[in-house]
């Protein structure tokens, strides 16, 4: 999948929109009482509808720099980086949140995150030996690409019993340590829950066919579990796209549709709305559609994973790790799950009433 393109909606946007001033638009988003309860409400609507999300990441850095001032940092943990365009990673919002929130607890604890890459040239016995040397004892392991470079880590020649980690979600298996990932089950129920509420009756889950990690599984899970509290006649199978061809998952969809009648998708898929674009579907007229992370994607009907409170959480394990002088993998290692929000969209309007 790849990054959606259109822009972070601003205030300044939301502004524009109303014709207000950007301080009248901030305060009505925090219902200030210097603005009146009806113009707040029109702010907050508006602001819905765009598909504004606060800047949680500036409004987190601000209380850091007041709270944090005199703190000293006394060592660094790395951030491993091993996609094969390595800047690619944090071009995803969501990912590029976790290490805005990592950093600023990371630092708020004494601690400077620094990102290290592996590459092909990479030694990894020569990267173990600068992390020992310069004291890094900690290691935050974001979401990796499965056919980057995390490979070259699993060899003996990086010995993780010398350091406490922690991994951001599923993408890779090893080491064996501590885990924070979006409540990928959790997610898919409380979608269809919220789609069934709006008044959808037949809700279908578009995924990928090859299943290239447990996250995905856990997606369909989710889903699955869902189906089983709903009426047998609002099932709907599960179609799986290749993402190999897009004319020919293109097609799949299309008969999938016809057979199966869904009157709203949920996908974790980018490409969905393009796809629907092609086949001539109107989007909402003739199908409701949300997806499981609306942060990256141009629809923003569905999921809101709260990335800051994923990113926040890594470095809070790792530093109390850390504290603990806790190193290494262990075989009952813990995941910690982070409960993601609904956020309504244009998309998905209500049908229900």
């Amino acid at each position: 999948m790849q990054p959606s393109s259109p822009s972070r909606i601003t205030i300044r946007d939301i502004a524009e929109a109303l014709g207000l001033s950007r301080a009248a638009i901030s305060l009505g988003l925090r219902n200030s009482p210097h603005i009146s309860p009806s113009t707040c409400k029109r702010i907050q609507k508006t602001a819905a509808k765009m598909g504004y999300l606060p800047n949680l990441s500036a409004a987190n850095l601000a209380s850091f720099r007041h709270s944090s001032a005199q703190k000293t940092v006394h060592a660094a943990i790395a951030w491993l980086n091993s996609w094969e365009k390595p800047p690619s990673m944090r071009q995803f919002k969501e990912f590029d949140l976790y290490w805005q929130n990592a950093f600023l607890t990371a630092e708020s604890a004494g601690y400077r995150l620094e990102e290290f890459v592996v590459d092909s040239e990479t030694n990894v016995a020569r990267l173990q030996s600068i992390f020992l040397t310069r004291n890094i004892r900690g290691i935050i392991i974001p979401p990796q690409q499965q056919s980057g470079y995390w490979k070259k880590l699993d060899d003996a020649a990086f010995d993780w019993s010398r350091f406490s980690a922690v991994r951001i979600g599923h993408s890779v298996q090893h080491p064996s340590v501590s885990i924070v990932a979006p409540d990928q089950v959790g997610n898919c129920m409380l979608a269809i829950r919220e789609m069934t509420l709006r008044g959808y009756k037949r809700v279908g889950y578009v995924a990928v066919r090859e299943i290239r990690t447990s996250t995905r599984n856990w997606f369909l899970g989710g889903y699955h579990l869902a189906q089983i509290a709903l009426p047998s006649a609002q099932n709907v199978p599960v179609l799986y796209l290749d993402e190999k061809d897009p004319l020919k998952d293109t097609e799949r969809l299309d008969h999938w549709m016809q057979r199966h009648n869904p009157d709203a998708i949920l996908t974790e898929l980018n490409e969905i709305p393009q796809m629907l674009r092609s086949l001539k579907v109107s989007v909402p007229k003739d199908l409701g559609l949300a997806v499981l992370n609306t942060l990256d994607s141009e629809v923003k009907a569905g999921i809101y994973q709260n990335p800051e409170l994923i990113g926040r959480a890594s470095a809070e394990i790792l530093t109390a790790l850390l504290n603990r002088n806790e190193r290494g993998g262990t075989p009952d290692y813990r995941t910690t799950t982070i409960m993601g929000t609904w956020q309504d969209g244009p998309t998905l309007p209500s049908k229900a009433g």
